[in-house]
Protein backbone atom coordinates (compact mmCIF):
# COMPACT_ATOMS: atom_id res chain seq x y z
CA UNK A 1 0.00 0.00 0.00
CA UNK A 2 1.32 3.28 -0.93
CA UNK A 3 2.01 6.56 1.64
CA UNK A 4 -1.30 7.77 0.31
CA UNK A 5 -3.21 4.94 1.06
CA UNK A 6 -1.73 4.63 4.86
CA UNK A 7 -2.52 8.10 5.28
CA UNK A 8 -6.29 7.89 4.28
CA UNK A 9 -6.42 4.35 6.21
CA UNK A 10 -5.13 5.79 9.16
CA UNK A 11 -7.37 8.98 9.36
CA UNK A 12 -10.38 6.74 8.55
CA UNK A 13 -9.85 4.21 11.04
CA UNK A 14 -8.95 6.64 13.71
CA UNK A 15 -12.46 8.70 13.61
CA UNK A 16 -14.29 5.02 15.07
CA UNK A 17 -11.39 4.81 17.45
CA UNK A 18 -11.83 8.25 18.53
CA UNK A 19 -15.75 8.65 18.94
CA UNK A 20 -16.21 5.05 20.75
CA UNK A 21 -13.63 5.95 23.41
CA UNK A 22 -15.21 9.21 24.07
CA UNK A 23 -18.84 7.84 23.94
CA UNK A 24 -17.86 5.06 26.32
CA UNK A 25 -15.97 7.38 28.28
CA UNK A 26 -19.30 10.03 28.86
CA UNK A 27 -21.40 7.06 29.13
CA UNK A 28 -19.82 5.88 31.87
CA UNK A 29 -19.52 8.78 34.39
CA UNK A 30 -23.29 9.60 33.37
CA UNK A 31 -23.81 6.25 34.48
CA UNK A 32 -22.31 6.15 37.71
CA UNK A 33 -23.40 10.04 38.36
CA UNK A 34 -26.71 8.61 37.98
CA UNK A 35 -26.17 5.57 40.12
CA UNK A 36 -25.33 7.43 42.88
CA UNK A 37 -27.88 10.34 42.63
CA UNK A 38 -30.74 7.70 42.58
CA UNK A 39 -29.63 6.15 45.80
CA UNK A 40 -29.69 9.39 47.64
CA UNK A 41 -33.07 9.94 46.55
CA UNK A 42 -34.75 6.11 47.17
CA UNK A 43 -32.55 7.08 50.79
CA UNK A 44 -34.44 10.26 51.65
CA UNK A 45 -37.38 8.54 50.25
CA UNK A 46 -37.26 5.42 52.57
CA UNK A 47 -36.23 7.73 55.35
CA UNK A 48 -38.95 9.79 55.55
CA UNK A 49 -41.94 6.80 54.74
CA UNK A 50 -39.92 4.94 57.75
CA UNK A 51 -39.98 7.68 59.50
CA UNK A 52 -43.71 7.97 59.06
CA UNK A 53 -44.51 4.31 59.99
CA UNK A 54 -42.58 4.18 63.45
CA UNK A 55 -44.24 7.56 64.92
CA UNK A 56 -46.51 5.65 66.85
CA UNK A 57 -43.99 3.52 67.99
CA UNK A 58 -41.13 6.10 68.67
CA UNK A 59 -44.34 8.79 70.41
CA UNK A 60 -45.23 5.68 73.22
CA UNK A 61 -42.30 3.83 73.54
CA UNK A 62 -43.36 1.07 71.89
CA UNK A 63 -39.97 -0.38 70.68
CA UNK A 64 -40.62 -3.93 69.95
CA UNK A 65 -42.92 -2.26 66.69
CA UNK A 66 -40.06 0.06 65.56
CA UNK A 67 -38.13 -2.79 65.67
CA UNK A 68 -40.28 -5.14 63.56
CA UNK A 69 -39.93 -2.11 61.17
CA UNK A 70 -36.49 -1.46 61.23
CA UNK A 71 -35.61 -5.17 60.71
CA UNK A 72 -38.19 -5.75 57.46
CA UNK A 73 -36.58 -3.14 56.17
CA UNK A 74 -32.98 -4.47 56.11
CA UNK A 75 -34.44 -7.98 55.10
CA UNK A 76 -36.33 -6.43 52.34
CA UNK A 77 -34.31 -3.85 51.12
CA UNK A 78 -30.51 -5.17 50.03
CA UNK A 79 -29.85 -1.69 49.89
CA UNK A 80 -30.37 -0.46 53.28
CA UNK A 81 -27.34 -1.59 55.43
CA UNK A 82 -28.04 -0.24 58.51
CA UNK A 83 -31.67 1.54 59.82
CA UNK A 84 -31.80 3.27 63.44
CA UNK A 85 -34.20 5.29 65.60
CA UNK A 86 -32.49 8.06 67.35
CA UNK A 87 -34.33 10.46 69.93
CA UNK A 88 -33.51 13.40 71.83
CA UNK A 89 -33.83 13.44 75.37
CA UNK A 90 -35.00 17.25 76.76
CA UNK A 91 -31.58 18.11 77.76
CA UNK A 92 -30.21 17.91 73.91
CA UNK A 93 -28.30 13.93 74.36
CA UNK A 94 -29.05 11.99 71.34
CA UNK A 95 -29.06 8.14 72.11
CA UNK A 96 -29.79 5.22 69.78
CA UNK A 97 -33.04 3.75 71.01
CA UNK A 98 -33.15 0.93 68.36
CA UNK A 99 -31.23 -0.29 65.42
CA UNK A 100 -30.96 -3.32 62.72
CA UNK A 101 -27.96 -3.69 61.29
CA UNK A 102 -27.51 -6.09 57.48
CA UNK A 103 -24.83 -9.13 58.44
CA UNK A 104 -22.33 -7.43 55.65
CA UNK A 105 -22.09 -4.21 58.04
CA UNK A 106 -21.97 -5.20 61.89
CA UNK A 107 -18.80 -3.03 62.09
CA UNK A 108 -20.38 -0.23 61.61
CA UNK A 109 -19.67 2.50 63.80
CA UNK A 110 -22.85 4.29 64.86
CA UNK A 111 -21.11 6.15 67.88
CA UNK A 112 -19.38 7.73 65.47
CA UNK A 113 -22.42 8.30 62.70
CA UNK A 114 -24.11 10.26 66.33
CA UNK A 115 -21.13 12.81 66.82
CA UNK A 116 -21.61 13.78 63.17
CA UNK A 117 -25.37 13.43 63.34
CA UNK A 118 -25.24 15.58 66.74
CA UNK A 119 -24.38 18.74 63.98
CA UNK A 120 -26.65 17.94 60.91
CA UNK A 121 -29.66 17.09 62.61
CA UNK A 122 -33.05 17.67 60.38
CA UNK A 123 -35.24 20.66 62.02
CA UNK A 124 -38.58 19.60 60.36
CA UNK A 125 -40.51 16.80 59.19
CA UNK A 126 -40.04 16.05 55.49
CA UNK A 127 -36.42 17.11 55.54
CA UNK A 128 -33.40 14.53 55.25
CA UNK A 129 -29.56 15.45 56.20
CA UNK A 130 -26.92 13.55 54.41
CA UNK A 131 -24.43 12.61 56.88
CA UNK A 132 -21.36 11.28 55.22
CA UNK A 133 -20.35 10.77 51.70
CA UNK A 134 -18.63 7.42 52.53
CA UNK A 135 -20.19 3.84 51.25
CA UNK A 136 -22.75 3.49 53.04
CA UNK A 137 -24.21 6.85 52.79
CA UNK A 138 -25.63 7.43 56.20
CA UNK A 139 -28.70 9.76 56.31
CA UNK A 140 -31.40 10.88 58.66
CA UNK A 141 -35.27 12.25 58.22
CA UNK A 142 -36.78 13.76 61.52
CA UNK A 143 -39.56 11.99 62.75
CA UNK A 144 -42.81 14.21 63.26
CA UNK A 145 -43.37 14.19 67.68
CA UNK A 146 -44.89 15.79 70.20
CA UNK A 147 -42.33 16.80 72.50
CA UNK A 148 -42.95 15.84 76.44
CA UNK A 149 -41.02 15.07 79.29
CA UNK A 150 -38.85 12.24 77.95
CA UNK A 151 -38.20 12.82 74.07
CA UNK A 152 -38.08 16.16 72.30
CA UNK A 153 -37.26 15.30 69.09
CA UNK A 154 -37.01 12.01 67.06
CA UNK A 155 -34.91 10.46 64.10
CA UNK A 156 -34.87 7.80 61.73
CA UNK A 157 -31.05 7.00 60.85
CA UNK A 158 -30.46 5.03 57.82
CA UNK A 159 -27.16 4.15 55.78
CA UNK A 160 -27.31 2.88 52.21
CA UNK A 161 -24.92 1.06 50.44
CA UNK A 162 -23.93 1.17 46.47
CA UNK A 163 -23.15 -2.71 46.19
CA UNK A 164 -26.06 -3.60 44.16
CA UNK A 165 -26.03 -0.21 42.19
CA UNK A 166 -21.73 -0.99 41.96
CA UNK A 167 -22.75 -4.08 39.93
CA UNK A 168 -24.89 -3.09 37.99
CA UNK A 169 -22.69 -0.58 36.56
CA UNK A 170 -19.80 -2.75 36.32
CA UNK A 171 -22.29 -5.12 33.63
CA UNK A 172 -22.82 -1.86 32.09
CA UNK A 173 -19.09 -1.46 31.76
CA UNK A 174 -18.90 -4.73 30.49
CA UNK A 175 -21.54 -4.50 28.02
CA UNK A 176 -20.57 -0.87 27.01
CA UNK A 177 -16.86 -2.43 26.26
CA UNK A 178 -17.89 -4.91 23.82
CA UNK A 179 -19.78 -2.86 22.03
CA UNK A 180 -17.01 -0.64 21.97
CA UNK A 181 -14.80 -2.98 21.07
CA UNK A 182 -17.08 -4.27 18.61
CA UNK A 183 -17.57 -0.64 17.01
CA UNK A 184 -13.80 -0.26 16.52
CA UNK A 185 -13.78 -3.84 14.83
CA UNK A 186 -16.50 -2.52 12.39
CA UNK A 187 -14.58 0.89 12.20
CA UNK A 188 -11.37 -1.22 11.22
CA UNK A 189 -13.01 -3.43 8.67
CA UNK A 190 -15.09 -0.54 6.94
CA UNK A 191 -11.50 1.84 7.12
CA UNK A 192 -9.81 -0.99 4.96
CA UNK A 193 -12.53 -1.59 2.45
CA UNK A 194 -12.96 2.22 2.05
CA UNK A 195 -9.33 3.04 1.87
CA UNK A 196 -9.30 0.37 -0.91
CA UNK A 197 -12.47 1.64 -2.86
CA UNK A 198 -10.28 5.15 -2.23
CA UNK A 199 -7.16 3.90 -4.16
CA UNK A 200 -9.10 1.91 -6.69
CA UNK A 201 -10.39 4.90 -7.58
CA UNK A 202 -7.53 6.97 -7.79
CA UNK A 203 -5.83 4.44 -9.56
CA UNK A 204 -8.32 4.42 -12.44
CA UNK A 205 -8.57 8.31 -12.64
CA UNK A 206 -4.79 7.86 -13.71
Amino acid sequence: MSVLGQKIRNSILATPVVLTAVLVSISLLTIGAMGKDSLREKGASLAIVTAETVKAGVQYAVFDDVETVLAQLIASDDDVSVAAVITQEPNGTLIIKSKKIGKDYEASDLDQVLKAFAAHTPTKKGEVAFLEKNDPQFLAAKIDLVGNDTIKNGYLLLAMNSTRISKEIRKTFIIMLGSGLLMLVLGAVSSIFITRTIMCECRNER
